[in-house]
């Protein structure tokens, strides 16, 4: 008989759409709530072993996907051996002897975290292109000052060769606790934060590997920030419409600006500025005149509603923010901060909402990813539920960027 476990029932793993999806898929019922499509799931999974391995394997999958707060370190260099199948499979075997080859299915958690599976994937040439590793632990939850109670918490890291990075992947929870005694007492000296945690695992991935990394807080926060720099300008573009209308008044824009230098007699070397602000100025009032929120969503896998970047040329720090379902681009704080984030080439923040891949139970409401940095290593966080296509997909942008950082 299967039995979900209690971490992914109480956790929010188990989403409706995401129970609805399985229903749908596998010809049962689909009820409007949760706890009916899971019992109807359930019931299926009893009727035989077939149908339990692939409930099981489902489990397996959702307890990846879904609201994840993902860290990740830049890998200096990857040995060439590495992309071997066999060598790698050889090292990782040297490296952690003692993994148990389990599941968060059916895994008995201790206090001790445990590697408790890992995974070579190749691509069509028979390369390793990712290694995926699976951490699990009991943790305590509840609030500070309070009894804990036990859930458990697993951690996932995967290494892509290619691009170079490793990531980890966990659920943010901000009252989670390490067991120190009987009376599972939680107070700040036991309080675990969960991006910290998650990054002992990629730290020992690492360490056990023999692969270094950018650990240094100021050279690693400056690469991220270019990275998310890049991410800024790939889902800012200006639409070809909002264009064609700035440049069809560029030679007024041009004669105004010779005018107001010649009148004042200002130093022509600042004409060029001069001109990017006008530009700036007439792309701005353009873009938020009106209802134009469909012109900065259509053509792109995503939109930008949140910056934060420091101009240190002049001096400045900006800060700016949309509802999550308007563009920052039909706002005026976008334009207000475009010229300094632009001049920095870094931000030091940044959300973006990312359409779905699929729409039939999630509908068409994008899922926001913030993206950030802390300390030594960077941070995607998703706050809606994300398929392991929706969160691929953003990695896909991001090693992207990655490159040209």
């Amino acid at each position: 008989m299967l039995n979900i476990p209690i971490f992914m029932d109480n956790d929010d793993y188990l989403q409706n759409p995401i129970v609805k999806k399985f229903c749908f898929e596998n010809g049962l019922k689909v009820y409007n709530t949760r706890p009916d499509c899971l019992k109807e799931i359930k019931h299926f999974a009893d009727m035989s072993l077939e149908n339990e391995k692939k409930v099981c394997e489902w489990l397996r999958r959702v307890a990846k996907e879904g609201s994840k707060e993902i860290c990740y370190r830049a890998i200096n260099s990857v040995p060439d051996e590495y992309f071997n199948y066999e060598t790698m499979s050889n090292v990782l075997k040297s490296a952690f002897p003692n993994c148990v080859f389990s599941d968060v299915v059916s895994y008995k958690n201790t206090y001790q975290r445990t590697l408790i599976n890992y995974e070579i994937i190749t691509n069509a040439k028979k390369e390793v292109s990712i290694i995926s590793f699976c951490f699990s632990s009991l943790v305590l939850v509840g609030d500070s000052g309070g009894i804990g109670e036990e859930i458990a918490y697993p951690v996932y890291v995967d290494i892509y060769l290619k691009e170079k990075f490793i990531f980890s992947r966990a659920k943010a929870k901000t009252t989670i606790y390490k067991y120190v005694d009987e009376e599972k007492r939680l107070t700040s000296t036991n309080h675990i934060i969960a991006s910290d945690y998650a990054v002992e695992c990629i730290d020992e991935v690492l360490k056990k590997l023999e692969l270094n990394c950018i650990s240094e807080s100021k050279r690693a926060q400056d690469r991220y920030q270019k990275i998310m720099y890049n991410l800024y300008e790939v889902f800012s573009f200006t639409p070809l419409e909002v264009m064609k209308c700035v440049q069809c008044i560029r030679g007024e824009l041009a004669n105004f600006v010779d005018a107001v230098f010649t009148t004042f007699n200002l130093d022509p070397k600042n004409k060029e500025t001069a001109m990017t602000d006008m530009s700036i100025f007439i792309e701005k009032f353009i873009s938020i005149n009106g209802n134009n929120e469909d012109l900065f969503k259509k053509g792109r896998d995503a939109y930008l509603i949140k910056v934060g970047a420091d101009d240190e040329a002049e001096l400045t720090s900006i800060n700016t923010s949309s509802n999550w379902r308007v563009p920052l681009q039909c706002t005026e704080a976008f334009f207000d901060s475009k010229k300094s984030v632009m001049s920095g080439h870094r931000c030091k923040k940044l959300s973006l909402c990312f359409k779905r891949q699929e729409t039939k139970y999630f509908g068409k409401a994008p899922f926001e990813v913030r993206f950030f940095t802390y300390k030594s290593y960077g941070v995607l966080k998703t706050k809606q539920y994300a398929e392991e296509a929706d969160l691929n997909n953003v990695l896909q942008y991001f090693f992207e960027c990655a490159r040209r950082s």
